[in-house]
C-alpha cells in the first residue's frame, strides 16, 4: 500500500463520505487512490475556491469535517478564501494540498521556486488554520492525519491544512 492508498483508506475509516476537489498534477495519485478505494465519493468542482466552500457547506450540514483537495501553486492558494471562511466561522474542515516532490522544493536562499508551481502553502495558510503541516517524511503521515481530523473538531472547530509532496504520496 502506498501513501495515497493509505490516505484513501484513512478518509473512509474516519467517515468521510465525500471529498471536493479540482484535479491537478500533484494530486492525481491521491484522487486515483480515493476512486479505487471506493469508500469516499469524489465531487469535482470548476474551481478550488468552490471546493473549499463545498467542504465548508458539507461540514455545516453533516457536523463532520469537510474535506477539500487541491494541487500545488495557484490551486492551493485558491483554497484560501474558503479556509478563511471556515476559520472565522469555526467550521471543521481538512484541506489537503499536493506539493511538488520534496527533492524539487527550493533549498537555496534567494530561489523563488525550484519545482513547477511550488508554493509554500503552509506558511501562507498558517494564520487562517488551527494547524498546517507539510509532510517531509512518510512516517509522519499517520500521526498528522489523526491529529488533523481530531484538531479540526476539538475545542473551537476550524480548518487544518496538510501539504503532501508527490513523492511522499507515492
Amino acid at each position: 500500500m502506498n501513501n495515497a492508498e493509505y490516505i484513501a483508506s484513512f478518509l473512509s475509516s474516519r467517515g468521510t463520505d465525500v471529498v471536493f476537489e479540482l484535479t491537478g498534477g500533484m494530486v492525481t495519485l491521491l484522487l486515483d487512490a480515493i476512486a479505487r478505494h471506493g469508500g469516499t465519493r469524489i465531487v469535482s468542482m470548476h474551481h478550488e475556491q468552490g471546493a473549499a466552500f463545498a467542504a465548508e457547506g458539507w461540514a455545516r450540514i453533516t457536523s463532520k469535517p469537510g474535506v477539500a483537495i487541491a494541487t500545488s501553486g495557484p490551486g492551493a492558494t485558491n483554497l484560501l478564501t474558503g479556509i478563511g471562511s471556515c476559520f472565522f466561522d469555526s467550521v471543521p474542515a481538512v484541506f489537503i494540498t499536493g506539493q511538488v516532490n520534496s527533492y524539487e522544493m527550493r533549498s537555496r536562499p534567494g530561489v523563488r521556486q525550484q519545482g513547477f508551481q511550488e508554493t509554500d502553502i503552509v506558511s501562507i495558510a498558517r494564520p487562517l488554520t488551527k494547524a498546517a503541516w507539510c509532510i517531509t517524511d512518510a512516517a509522519q503521515l499517520p500521526n498528522v492525519l489523526e491529529e488533523a481530523f481530531d484538531l479540526c473538531i476539538k475545542g473551537r472547530p476550524g480548518p487544518v491544512l496538510i501539504d503532501i509532496p508527490m513523492n511522499i504520496q507515492r
